[in-house]
């Protein structure tokens, strides 16, 4: 299967991650997100899907206890991957850029299918296994937007360092 769909903890709420590769309508994507109804992500700056589901999970915690930064939970998972508190920067820097090719999608609550089968037909791009997610991960440019120095880099592994950036923010 080229995307994966999990179950949330709760159970409530599923998640589905598609990766697409030679995507080449980035910039009519980023005008008609809201009719796609999913998170589109830079997938330069992710290593591993973990670090996706983190940003859900405290996206989801957030919605549920009514203390969410932005206006939608699609917008919030873009948000809670970025290190910054500044909302307008998280999204500029974690959205899709107009020349990004490779993106990854985050669809919620889609128990018909339906909302992964609009954002696959919207998408002019290739659907790609998500394993191969970490193929297009830039580490150079994670570490500098990150800001990971080299000393957290000897205690534990650069998905370590991030996750740990995106845990902290805020506190």
């Amino acid at each position: 299967m080229a995307y994966k769909t999990i179950s949330h903890f709760d159970s409530s709420t599923s998640i589905t991650l598609i990766l697409f590769e030679n995507v080449s309508n980035s910039i009519e994507l980023r005008q008609k997100v809201r009719e796609i109804d999913c998170s589109l992500l830079k997938a330069s700056l992710i290593l591993d899907k973990f670090q996706v589901l983190v940003a859900v999970n405290k996206s989801l915690l957030k919605k549920n206890t009514e203390s969410m930064i932005t206006r939608s939970v699609l917008t919030e998972i873009i948000y809670n991957m970025s290190p910054s508190n500044n909302i307008s920067d998280s999204l500029s820097k974690f959205g899709i850029a107009d020349d990004d090719r490779t993106i990854l999608a985050v669809v919620l609550d889609d128990e018909d299918g339906k909302k992964t089968e609009r954002c696959i037909r919207m998408v002019e791009g290739e659907v790609a296994e998500l394993r191969k997610l970490s193929d297009s991960s830039d580490e150079r440019l994670i570490k500098k937007v990150y800001k990971i120095k080299d000393e957290e880099l000897e205690i534990g592994t650069l998905l370590d360092a991030v996750v740990t950036h995106m845990a902290i923010k805020g506190i």
